[in-house]
């Protein structure tokens, strides 16, 4: 995975897969390299990353607030 910022100031993130041919004796024929926009995958893992850690955060917080309430 790489990010990279375009032109236009954004980010975008690639996923790449790479891939070399090889003949019988071992010497590279060819190299393929293929880019997958990966940007709004990484935009929903932070998403998700954020929303997990403010859960966490009220739970906690539910918590202390029933234990000063006993």
């Amino acid at each position: 995975e790489s990010q990279a910022v375009t032109a236009y100031g954004s980010v975008r993130w690639q996923l790449w897969i790479d891939r070399a041919f090889f003949n019988s004796q071992g010497q590279l024929l060819e190299f393929q390299s293929v880019g997958v926009d990966i940007t709004d995958r990484k935009r929903l893992e932070e998403e998700l990353r954020s929303a997990k850690a403010f859960a966490e955060e009220a739970s906690k917080a539910k918590s202390r607030f029933l234990a000063h309430m006993s």
